[in-house]
């Protein structure tokens, strides 16, 4: 049987698989899932009263980063952007008419100058 069939409900989107050897054998399977920081649920919920739509923009790969923004209730996701294309993507948004706020993980990406 293979690790895969082992790992059974562990595979699912949102969590990344992560192989162990032992003697160049496989030996083990972990399963790994970012977790939602406590009041993040909330705040986009809050932000959604106010009348604001939420983006998630991340360097994530989508499956992950969908099952994240759904957790969090956000609904639409930007992935797989690697830190050099974010500035990219923001400005494509604000081009679009959005008005853009970031985090400083986005913003020490786009300027690590100003990053805090």
């Amino acid at each position: 049987m293979t690790l895969e069939a082992k790992a059974g409900g562990a595979l699912s989107p949102g969590r990344a698989l992560l192989y162990a050897a032992v003697d160049s054998r496989p030996g083990g399977l972990l399963a790994v899932e970012d977790p939602l920081k406590p009041g993040a649920e909330a705040a986009v919920k809050e932000l959604h009263k106010l009348g604001l739509r939420v983006v998630m923009l991340t360097g994530d790969n989508r499956a992950t980063a969908e099952a994240v923004a759904r957790r969090a209730g956000i609904e639409e996701v930007l992935a797989d952007v690697l830190p050099a294309e974010k500035a990219a993507a923001v400005k494509k948004l604000q081009a679009a008419g959005r008005t853009v706020a970031v985090d400083a993980r986005v913003t020490a990406a786009i300027n690590p100058a100003r990053a805090p």
